[in-house]
Parts: structure tokens; sequence; C-alpha cells
């Protein structure tokens, strides 16, 4: 569905047309900006998170990894 394409439906001046047209263009441009700007920083999370995990594994061996789901919680083996 293309915003553009169904703007030309409408029965609008072409001045206001023209207007909405670019306001919408500036819009879906900033929309587009906006995403990769959040991937690169999901990116930059994981790889700090990543980063913390090895130092706690150097600073506290294995106590810093311990594990939480319910199966070690609460010492239920798995069969």
């Amino acid at each position: 569905m293309n915003p553009l394409a169904e703007l030309d439906q409408l029965n609008l001046a072409p001045a206001a047309k023209n207007h909405v047209a670019a306001l919408l263009q500036a819009l879906l441009d900033q929309a587009a900006q906006d995403a990769k700007t959040i991937e690169a920083k999901d990116l930059k999370i994981g790889a700090l998170t990543y980063e913390l995990a090895y130092y706690k594994r150097i600073r506290f061996s294995t106590k810093a990894e311990k594990c939480s789901c319910i199966f070690c919680i609460h010492h239920i083996p798995v069969a």
C-alpha cells in the first residue's frame, strides 16, 4: 500500500496535494532513518551485553552465569 498513490485518489487542490505529499515523504524518510538508528543501537547493545558477559566470566567465573530457568531454580531434573 503506497500512501502517495492513495493521495492521488483524494479530491484535493493541487497545491494542497503537493504540500501533503511533501510532508508525507518527509515522514516516511524520517521513519526509515529512525529504523536504521534503532537497528544500529540494538547492535551496539548486543555487543556491549556480550562484552559484559565476557568480563563477568573473567571476574566471577561461572558464578555470574547462573541459569535462571525454572529447572535450575527448583533443581528439577531434566530427563
